[in-house]
């Protein structure tokens, strides 16, 4: 790691290339959560199973730092 680098490689590569951000069309269930004075918004939409109530499909849309937004991505791995 850089020792420029505010943030650790890992952070940055979410950050930068983020595999999980976007809507569902037609979700079965959406939270949105946060707030835009504090400076970090988190919405979740997710598609689910409606037999097993498993998570078929999760996708996130953030306004907020890298750390957020990584995070929020890493979250919406299945």
């Amino acid at each position: 790691m850089s020792d420029n680098l505010l943030y650790n490689e890992k952070i940055m590569d979410r950050f930068i290339n983020p595999q999980n951000v976007g809507d569902i069309e037609n979700p079965d269930a959406v939270a949105e959560v946060g707030s835009a004075s504090c400076g970090d918004v988190l919405r979740i939409s997710m598609k689910i199973d409606p037999k097993t109530r498993i998570v078929l499909d999760a996708k996130a849309k953030i306004f907020g730092c890298g750390t957020a937004i990584s995070a929020a991505d890493v979250a919406m791995s299945l």
